[in-house]
């Protein structure tokens, strides 16, 4: 969630291939995580559009974005 709130913020949108290519992992592995992230209602999505956070996902990414700037 904080990379996709990065994407997001950088470039107006988070896609599932500007993913991978920043994490070095294949496209099936973000799909994976990605319907993860939207099973636990952090993300929505729809099949090759955009990824948008959800409010609780926002909340998350700013929490970790938060513990890596104490760190």
């Amino acid at each position: 969630v904080e990379l996709i709130a990065d994407l997001i913020l950088s470039h107006g949108e988070a896609r599932p291939v500007d993913i991978a290519s920043r994490m070095g992992v294949t496209a099936p592995t973000v799909a994976k995580t990605l319907d993860r992230l939207a099973r636990d209602g952090l993300i929505t999505r729809a099949k090759y559009r955009s990824i948008f956070l959800t409010d609780q996902g926002r909340a998350l990414a700013r929490e970790c974005q938060h513990r890596h700037e104490i760190v």
